[in-house]
C-alpha cells in the first residue's frame, strides 16, 4: 500500500484506528481489532512502509502499548497526532440538525441544539460551560483505569481513546505490552 502511494506520487498517509459507535443505544465494534495486535501489526510492517512514504498516526491507543523508541521518534518527527478534540476540551461538532455532539462517534448522543440549547456564541460557551455539560465530559475524559495516575505520557495520549474501554477492559490493555 506504501509503495503504491509512492508510486501515485504521494508523499505521506496517516493512520487512523477505529473506534466504537453506538447505534440504537448499542456498542457497534464491528471492526475494532485488540489494540495489541494492531500495535504488533504496524510495527511489524512500519520499516517497509517508511522506505516508500513519511508514515504519520493520528493515535487512539495509549502510548504505553506502543514501543517508546516509536512514540518518541514519532513525537520528534511531528508524525504522531494524539488527544482527540474531546480530550483536548476543543472544537465543536454539529450535525445537519444542529445538534451537537461531544464525539462524531457519539451521534445518537447529542448533548444540545442549535436554536434550543444555544442560539449564538455567546449562548453556545454559557451552554458549554454549564455544570451539566462539564459534568458530562469530565466523565467522558476521565482516566480509564488508576495506571495512568502517574504515567509522564497521559497529558499526550489521554489513555486512548474513552469508547474504546466500551469494547476492552483498559486494565488488561494499558501499561501492558
Amino acid at each position: 500500500m506504501a509503495k503504491f502511494a509512492s508510486d501515485c506520487g504521494f508523499k505521506g498517509m496517516k493512520f487512523e484506528f477505529c473506534t466504537t459507535t453506538f447505534v440504537d443505544g448499542k456498542r457497534v465494534a464491528k471492526y475494532m481489532v485488540h489494540p495489541h495486535k494492531t500495535v504488533a501489526k504496524i510495527m511489524e510492517s512500519l520499516l517497509g512502509m517508511r522506505k516508500y512514504i513519511e508514515v504519520r498516526f493520528e493515535m487512539n491507543l495509549p502510548f504505553c502499548i506502543w514501543p517508546k523508541e516509536f512514540i518518541d521518534e514519532s513525537k520528534e518527527k511531528g508524525l504522531l497526532i494524539s488527544a482527540c478534540h474531546v480530550m483536548r476540551n476543543e472544537g465543536v461538532i454539529l450535525d445537519t440538525d444542529g445538534r451537537t455532539m461531544v464525539c462524531n462517534a457519539l451521534f445518537d448522543y447529542p448533548i444540545g441544539k442549535y436554536g434550543v440549547d444555544f442560539k449564538d456564541g455567546a449562548s453556545y460557551l454559557a451552554f458549554r460551560q454549564s455544570e451539566t455539560i462539564n459534568s458530562y465530559y469530565d466523565k467522558i475524559i476521565s482516566l480509564p483505569t488508576k495506571k495512568c495516575l502517574d504515567c509522564s505520557m497521559y497529558r499526550e495520549c489521554g489513555g486512548g481513546c474513552p469508547l474504546l474501554w466500551f469494547i476492552f477492559n483498559p486494565n488488561d490493555i494499558i501499561g501492558v505490552r
